[in-house]
């Protein structure tokens, strides 16, 4: 229906050495709606399941969801993945805000290139790569 049942918020460090020190990869998934439902600030929030009657229990799910990233780690290199993600992006051809350094931008998605770097066009013309950072879908995009 249109509403966000999921997140991922990774942060790395990389050493002098050019590798990674560490790579966090935290994932929320909304199961179910929580009880009284979600508060009116997140009016974007949903859910997978609209009650406990699936039968989808939080322990299964996770499972089942390491299982698929650790599918997809060994297929990195190789990047089969990115015409699925394509297809799945509910990002190409909507209005965005960008925000980096403290600063929010408006931009228009173009898509996502082989990097799996996300593709913008700023109003002044402008286009740039996003390999990190935060994007919100605009209110009149939704």
């Amino acid at each position: 229906g249109g509403k966000k049942v999921c997140g991922i918020l990774t942060e790395a460090a990389i050493g002098q050495n050019g590798r990674f020190d560490f790579v966090v990869i935290g994932v929320g998934l909304n199961l179910y709606p929580p009880t009284g439902g979600f508060p009116q600030k997140l009016p974007n929030a949903g859910a997978l399941f609209l009650d406990g009657e699936s039968g989808a229990s939080f322990a299964g799910a996770a499972a089942a969801l390491l299982n698929a990233l650790h599918a997809q780690l060994f297929d990195m290199p190789h990047r089969r993945f990115l015409s699925e993600y394509r297809e799945r992006s509910v990002l190409t051809g909507k209005s965005v805000l960008v925000l980096q350094s403290g600063k929010t931008r408006p931009a228009a998605v173009l898509g996502i290139d082989e990097r799996a770097g996300l593709c913008v066009k700023y109003p002044d013309g402008t286009k740039e790569t996003l390999l990190s950072g935060e994007i919100t879908i605009r209110e009149d995009d939704r």
